[in-house]
């Protein structure tokens, strides 16, 4: 049985969630260019990320319970993946949010791809902000 990681999401909000138009099965390619770490200057950044449909990912991972039952999103880089769930819409709006073993993440997407990552990790005492751009990569 996989336990989630999101325990303090219901599923019944989650999914009321999971029905905003759009936010379902997204398939999102992003790049950063700038990295904000708290508390000091941002600098340049090349790093990048996929929002994917769970089953993209293969037969050989197995998904958060709450994330399956949504859909089955998640992110991916070079580092590995992890569950997320899709917030909602505000404005237009796309936002996702996750738990990994670093910390919290959200990504928030704007209509004409503006996105901007925050990534809170373990222990809250560090966050890093990344400034970018996704697209749609289906």
């Amino acid at each position: 049985m996989v336990v989630s990681n999101m325990q303090f999401f219901s599923v019944p909000a989650a999914l009321a969630l999971w029905l905003v138009p759009g936010l379902a099965m997204a398939d999102l390619s992003c790049r950063f260019e700038r990295e904000c770490p708290e508390g000091e200057t941002c600098a340049e950044s090349g790093y990048e990320m996929q929002v994917v449909p769970q089953d993209a990912m293969g037969d050989d991972i197995e998904p958060d319970a709450v994330a399956e039952a949504l859909g089955g999103q998640a992110i991916v880089d070079d580092a590995g993946r992890f569950d997320v769930l899709p917030l909602g819409r505000r404005e237009g709006d796309k936002s996702w949010f996750g738990i990994s073993a670093a910390g919290a993440h959200l990504l928030t997407v704007s209509p004409q791809g503006a996105a901007r990552y925050s990534v809170h990790f373990e222990g809250a005492e560090f966050s890093m902000l990344y400034l970018g751009q996704c697209e749609d990569a289906s």
